[in-house]
Formats: C-alpha cells, sequence, structure tokens
C-alpha cells in the first residue's frame, strides 16, 4: 500500500502554514485589538476631563444701557441708576460679577464720581435677572468740558474649570457734559490767576487778581463804563553791560589805614514792580459802530487811572575777576565783602488820564476786550531810597506824556483768560510788561468758588 508522504513541518513564520485548512494570519493583527483597548480608554478619559475641566457656560449678562449722557449739576450731586440685565444663567447657580472703570477710556477724575454697587453676585433663575446700582457725579463748580467715564462688567462660575462666555457686551460708557459755560455774559466777572515772569523767562510767578465791571452802551443807556480793580506784577527793561568796575570789599591794614578792592564783571539789572490799580472809563457812543448786533463794538473811553507800584530795582554781579587795590587813609573796624547781588526797593504812586478808545468782541464762543488810551501822568517818586521798602520820607511829582494798551482774551466755557499789557511813558520812559494767565468767574458764581470743596459736593 503506497503512503503519501507527511509534508514537512512548516517555520512558525510561514504565511502559507495550510496544515490546518486555512492560511496563516499576519502576526502584527495579533495585536489590534489591544492597540483600540487603549485608544478607547485615552478617548473616555478626554472626555471625563473635557466634562470636568474644560466646560463651557454661555450666558446674556449686560447693561440696561450701553451708552448714557447726562448734565451736571452747578450746586449738587446727580445720582444715576442703572441695572444689570442678566439672562440664559443657569437656574439656582451662582454666578461672581464685578463692575469696574476702564481708566484707559474715562477722562472723568476719580474724585468726579462714586460707585455704590450694592452686589457682588447674581443666582440664576428661570427668567430674567436684573439687579440696580448707582453712580454719582459730583457738583460742577469748575466746568470746563465733556468727560467720560465708562464701567465694564465681569462674569464668572464659582466652580472650577467652567468657563462663562457672555454673548452680550458688557460696557456703559456715560458722558458727563459740564453743567454750562461758566460765563454766559462778560459784564461782571472776577479773574484769579497768575503772572508770567519775562524776565527770568515764561515761567508763573506771584498772583493776578482783577475785577471788571463792561456795562456797553446798549438801548436802554446811552451811555455805557468800564471799570476794573486789579493786583498784578509788572516787568521793565533790563540793563545788561560787560566789563564793568565794581566795588568789592574792605579790609584794615593797620590802625590808620586800609584796602579798598575792585573787581570787573558783568553787571545785570533787572526792574518789575508789583501793582494795585483801579480804572475807570465812561463810554460814549461812536455812532453805527458802537450799536448792539454789530460784531467788533466801539467805543470812545476817556480813562482816570491809579497806581500804587511797589518797585524792586535788583543788580547781579556775574564772571567778577580782580581788577584793582587801593590803600587809603582811615580805619575800618572789620573788613566788608559787598554781595554780588543787591536789591532796592521803593514805592511810586501814579495818577494818569486821557482820552481812549474801547474795542470789544463778544460772542457765545470768545471774547475779546482791547484798550487803548494816551494822556497825562503825574507820577510821584520817593526823594531818595527807602530804608525799609515801605511809605517814608518826602516825595517828588514828575508829570509826563503815557501810553496805556491792554488786552483781554476770555473762552466763556472755562472763563480761561490771557491778559496782557503795556505801558510807557514819553519823557522818562520806563515800559512796563503784564503778561497773566487767569480764570474770570462771574460774580453770582463767587461763593461756589471760595467755599469748601467738601460743600461743594452736597
Amino acid at each position: 500500500m503506497n503512503h503519501q508522504a507527511t509534508p514537512p513541518i512548516a517555520a512558525l513564520d510561514d504565511p502559507d502554514d495550510v496544515r490546518f485548512g486555512y492560511r496563516r494570519a499576519s502576526p502584527k493583527l495579533y495585536y489590534a485589538p489591544g492597540i483600540l483597548g487603549v485608544l478607547l480608554l485615552l478617548g473616555t478619559a478626554c472626555f471625563s476631563a473635557q466634562q470636568v475641566y474644560c466646560q463651557t457656560d454661555t450666558v446674556k449678562v449686560k447693561f440696561s444701557e450701553e451708552k448714557y449722557s447726562v448734565k451736571r449739576n452747578r450746586e449738587k450731586r446727580t445720582v444715576l441708576q442703572f441695572s444689570v440685565v442678566a439672562d440664559q444663567l443657569l437656574q439656582d447657580t451662582v454666578y461672581s460679577m464685578s463692575i469696574t472703570v476702564n481708566d484707559k477710556e474715562t477722562i472723568l477724575s476719580k474724585r468726579e464720581y462714586e460707585l455704590d454697587i450694592p452686589f457682588t453676585t447674581v443666582k440664576g433663575a428661570a427668567s430674567q435677572v436684573t439687579k440696580q446700582f448707582y453712580v454719582t457725579i459730583t457738583a460742577d463748580s469748575l466746568p470746563d468740558r465733556d468727560r467720560t467715564l465708562q464701567l465694564e462688567m465681569e462674569v464668572k462660575r464659582r466652580k472650577q474649570g467652567v468657563t462663562v462666555i457672555n454673548k452680550e457686551k458688557a460696557t456703559l460708557t456715560i458722558t458727563v457734559h459740564p453743567s454750562g459755560p461758566e460765563l454766559d455774559d462778560y459784564n461782571y466777572l472776577a479773574y484769579i490767576g497768575t503772572n508770567f515772569d519775562l524776565v527770568d523767562g515764561v515761567q508763573t510767578n506771584n498772583l493776578f487778581f482783577a475785577t471788571n465791571i463792561f456795562i456797553p452802551k446798549s438801548v436802554v443807556s446811552r451811555h455805557g463804563m468800564y471799570m476794573s480793580l486789579y493786583g498784578n506784577r509788572a516787568v521793565t527793561s533790563i540793563d545788561s553791560s560787560s566789563n564793568t568796575n565794581f566795588l568789592s570789599g574792605l579790609a584794615p591794614t593797620s590802625d590808620t589805614t586800609y584796602q579798598v578792592f575792585y573787581k570787573t564783571g558783568r553787571r545785570v539789572t533787572t526792574f518789575s514792580a508789583d501793582n494795585l490799580g483801579a480804572y475807570y472809563s465812561p463810554f460814549f457812543g461812536l455812532g453805527k459802530l458802537s450799536e448792539e448786533g454789530h460784531g467788533v463794538r466801539y467805543h470812545f473811553a476817556p480813562a482816570l487811572e491809579f497806581v500804587w507800584r511797589r518797585t524792586t530795582r535788583t543788580t547781579t554781579f556775574s564772571d567778577a575777576t580782580a581788577n584793582d587795590t587801593i590803600s587809603r587813609n582811615g580805619m575800618i573796624p572789620t573788613a566788608v565783602t559787598l554781595p554780588l547781588q543787591f536789591t532796592q526797593k521803593e514805592n511810586r504812586f501814579e495818577f494818569k488820564f486821557g482820552p481812549g478808545i474801547f474795542i470789544s468782541h463778544d460772542n457765545a464762543q470768545i471774547s475779546v476786550h482791547i484798550y487803548a488810551c494816551a494822556g497825562l501822568s503825574e507820577l510821584f517818586i520817593p526823594d531818595g531810597p527807602s530804608s525799609t521798602g515801605g511809605i517814608d520820607g518826602a516825595f517828588n511829582d514828575q508829570w509826563d506824556g503815557f501810553f496805556t494798551g491792554r488786552a483781554w482774551i476770555t473762552e466763556p466755557t472755562s472763563g480761561l483768560t490771557l491778559q496782557a499789557e503795556i505801558v510807557n511813558t514819553l519823557i522818562h520812559p520806563r515800559p512796563y510788561f503784564v503778561v497773566t494767565l487767569s480764570k474770570a468767574v462771574a460774580f453770582k458764581h463767587l461763593g461756589s468758588v471760595f467755599s469748601p470743596i467738601t460743600q461743594r459736593t452736597p
């Protein structure tokens, strides 16, 4: 009997092993179920982590207003009520809520407003939730321009890992308008500000004040008037010279002799005057040029003025070098070194009168007043220097011709006023220059300016 030979056993890695009636599978497929299991476990873990740490909550929370405008009150604070409207909050879920000021978009100073927010959280409900808060704007004692206050709102969930997405624009912009122009007319004004010292450059120096009463010719009154009381600092000429010999000191050499020292240097002498003055000028019409409704009005305006000038003369020596030494007979008790700077003070009184012209241009945007006058002046000068700078000693009077020019430019919304003045005499020229920057305040509002700050915002 013939027996079929048994084939040799195939190698384990023989892909064509058909001993069991089927083709052997690739070894790589043996690992597929394990890989799929690992991927499934990782996906489940990621999904669980997303539920815990990547959860989002979409809400709709906004201010009751996105933009709001308010006009400040000059005397009282203004209290504004706003609401936060919350919708689509999860019921019985507590959300934290904060309202803050956006400093980059806010130009209202912190002392000009107060926030009263009586809540920090809100609880979700089946319906819309509303919360009220308050913004207080202080009184406008010094109005100038529009200012803005912008509020921002942020909503969060207390549960860790939950991100709240607000679908609304959560900002509120409040535009605060001034209570009105500082000046509603230019007839009765007071000014307070500062002088610009033109000797040492443009810098503020000393107090300036003035009171002006301006009553132009009108249909009711055939004549008008202008009266002013003022206090300012005037700067006059500067004298300078090089290679000036001056006495620098004395020193005893014996009981009967002493030495005198001289130096050479640059001398600079400046003059200034602190003035108190009173000014009066009646107005007389110049036909149609003085009528109301005319853009620029002209009045014939003779003037009478009194000025008390407290003058200061300051002499300074610089770059000094020794020049000469002289011996003299006599006795001095001790050595004396003279200062390189010394000051002399005196009081002068001046009366001025003469014809002039007053030009005015007044409207809701600006006020320009220009006055020019020329005439005679009587100047009372002390007979010799004053030992104390006070009003002492005898005075000599000096008659002279004079010219005065003044200009006042006022912006009515803020009351900001720039004033300039020049005065000079004919026979004994001594020009005086005045430049001031001040704030004009109507007489009826003077009380609010000088009242304590705590009383301005009751």
